[in-house]
């Protein structure tokens, strides 16, 4: 057993009853990671190399978007990938402090809302393909214009779906 403030959840535990009453001011010295969000730390390097990558591809969205002249796509596209990149930087933060809920927060929702921008970015380039002279599978929208409808409300739906899924049961 250790000195460390312990949480056995529900508001009870052993330790310091400050650091119990308040965990943000616990540090790694001083309390173990049963009083931080998730009981394991993010590594750097991992998490580091998608913040990287990311970075590389708003750079080369923007350029592509902009030599294109892809608007529309190429915003939804770099404001999700700026999303992935701070969800992954907050990442990075959360191993060196895992009990501050704020880079907490950025994490979860920053990674929750990034990936329904990405697929919202693509949706228009649907349409497009169905209109292709040699498209194969044209027989499953009734028309261009319905796969453009379908494929835009998934992203709002999947994130209509996040907060009745997070949502206790009675």
């Amino acid at each position: 057993m250790s000195n460390l403030t312990h949480s056995t959840g529900h508001g009870t535990g052993y330790g310091n009853a400050t650091l119990l009453a308040n965990p943000e001011l616990c540090t790694l010295q001083t309390c173990d990671l049963s009083m931080a969000s998730f009981l394991y730390l993010p590594t750097v390097a991992g998490n580091g190399l998608y913040a990287g990558i990311f970075g590389v591809f708003i750079v080369g969205q923007l350029y592509l978007g902009i030599r294109h002249r892809t608007w529309g796509y190429m915003g939804a596209m770099i404001l999700g990938l700026v999303l992935e990149l701070i969800g992954y930087v907050a990442r990075v933060m959360l191993h060196n402090s895992p009990f501050d809920n704020n880079d907490f927060l950025m994490y979860l929702i920053c990674l929750t809302i990034a990936p329904a921008l990405l697929s919202a970015s693509v949706s228009p380039t649907i349409q497009l393909v169905t209109q292709a002279d040699n498209f194969e599978f044209r027989f499953i929208f009734a028309s261009p214009e319905s796969s453009l409808y379908m494929a835009r409300t998934s992203p709002v739906s999947s994130l209509a779906h996040i907060p009745s899924s997070s949502a206790p049961a009675i």
